[in-house]
């Protein structure tokens, strides 16, 4: 069965039914994204098809798997590819992970540093629908007690200012993980109890980056290398993405 949407093309083994509500809620995850990456609902057209393939067999999506991956996102320069399998939360995880960097690398003017890109990837893939409303996914007992296992395993100047550092996979995995409850704590730590609001401080971070003629780290630039429309359009999105935004 193949059906359309503004951005997808589902191929899907499931359904009608199902697959129309999978499109809508793809549909739906994706505006949430856009306001996160750009401070809009609506991220720039591009001429390239989102190909996504819905299976309810596990037996034929294994056959598409490489490694230990639960789901999949390839970007080529003709076509996007998206592999899920249905009732399997992780397959959506991993597909949602993966096309989230697609986006932020594709629309978002910044060249952000790389913990801030991947725990916003890992923020946005933990965004999960219901009735067009998007409810972010608390961190887990088992997410907090392995990250306090790894945690100092890559401290925080590194994580931060030594992307060159992070070669291995070993580190990478840790750095991900590390970078993920970084970005929810300055998103959201305010919310807890005895944590301090830190949004403020997120995006004089991030605007301190591009006010210095110095990068920040080797995966970012000054502001003075940006077109002024790009700048201006570049603090407007970061003074976005670290202040308040009900959607949930």
């Amino acid at each position: 069965m193949g059906l359309d949407s503004s951005h997808f093309t589902v191929l899907s083994q499931a359904s009608d039914r199902q697959t129309q509500r999978f499109l809508r809620d793809m549909e739906s995850w994706r505006q949430i994204a856009a306001y996160q990456i750009v401070g809009s609902g609506v991220l720039p057209a591009i001429p390239i098809p989102n190909y996504v393939y819905l299976f309810d067999s596990e037996a034929d999506f294994a056959a598409f798997l490489v490694g230990e991956e639960r789901g999949y996102f390839y970007a080529t320069p003709r076509a996007n590819f998206m592999g899920i399998l249905l009732r399997d939360d992780q397959s959506l995880l991993q597909a949602r992970h993966h096309y989230a960097h697609f986006l932020i690398r594709n629309f978002s003017d910044l060249r952000l540093p790389r913990w801030y890109e991947e725990g916003l990837a890992a923020y946005l893939a933990g965004v999960n629908i219901d009735d067009g409303r998007g409810e972010l996914a608390r961190p887990s007992a088992d997410g907090y007690s392995a990250l306090a296992q790894v945690s100092d395993t890559i401290p925080m100047g590194r994580l931060l200012y030594r992307d060159d550092s992070l070669a291995s996979p070993r580190l990478i995995q840790f750095a991900n993980l590390k970078s993920e409850a970084l970005f929810h704590y300055l998103r959201h730590g305010y919310a807890e109890d005895a944590f301090p609001d830190r949004r403020a401080q997120l995006g004089h971070a991030m605007l301190s980056c591009y006010w210095r003629d110095a990068p920040c780290d080797s995966h970012l630039t000054s502001h003075s290398t940006l077109p002024r429309q790009s700048w201006m359009q570049s603090t407007s999105i970061i003074s976005a993405i670290a202040g308040a935004r009900v959607w949930m």
